[in-house]
């Protein structure tokens, strides 16, 4: 304590409090820490990756958002997943996918505009 009281300049002075007091201090504590910010309403948290998937199939003519749930359910849930989708042959794609999507209720038209929009990148 003395090399410290040394250092700053000062002798045997006690310990400065803070200006608040304990019950200021418990006050402020208490009206801080209880306060909550909620999210705006329709915001639901998502990962970076959906909202990738959710941007691609924003930005198809028509939109394709709709489907990204039909997606995510197929296992496409990440960008990379779209961009391996689009680089599969034509007839691995047709025989893993082309039964499945109408039975998830993507449209033909709809299937034809995605493969459009991933054959274009």
């Amino acid at each position: 304590m003395a090399e410290l009281n040394a250092l700053t300049g000062q002798r045997n002075s006690p310990p400065r409090q803070s200006a608040l007091t304990a019950q200021d201090n418990q006050h402020n504590w208490s009206t801080h820490s209880t306060r909550r910010v909620s999210p705006p309403s329709g915001f639901r948290a998502r990962s970076t990756s959906t909202s990738s998937v959710e941007m691609v199939l924003a930005s198809c003519q028509p939109s394709l958002l709709h489907i990204a749930l039909m997606l995510s359910s197929l296992g496409m849930k990440q960008e990379e997943h779209l961009r391996a989708l689009a680089r599969l042959r034509e007839e691995t794609r047709d025989r893993e996918l082309k039964e499945e999507m109408p039975k998830k209720g993507v449209t033909v038209l709809e299937w034809a505009i995605l493969m459009d929009k991933l054959q274009g990148w």
